[in-house]
């Protein structure tokens, strides 16, 4: 998928996406309810799997499952990142 990451956020109209400079750098994108919160030093390829991955999570996951010490959140953010993998990679154009 060729798309640029203006046109990715142009098929979630649901949410809004923004630039957070208060992100940790280890940390590229947060949704919290419809807002997802950017990164500002992604790079254009970094952006499209965020705004993706995050896309994914707002349709999948439920609750705030950043805590990795519990099973639950564990598979919740796995599904979400297959879910994206999916989402950006066709397997008829491989």
């Amino acid at each position: 998928m060729n798309k640029t990451s203006y046109e990715l956020k142009q098929e979630f109209p649901e949410l809004n996406f923004v630039i957070n400079n208060n992100l940790p750098t280890k940390l590229f994108g947060l949704i919290q309810n419809k807002v997802v919160h950017l990164h500002p030093d992604l790079s254009e390829n970094e952006l499209r799997c965020t705004i993706i991955e995050e896309a994914m999570h707002w349709k999948y996951t439920a609750g705030d499952i950043t805590k990795f010490n519990n099973v639950e959140n564990i598979k919740q953010e796995k599904f979400a990142r297959r879910k994206a993998h999916e989402y950006l990679v066709n397997i008829q154009s491989l």
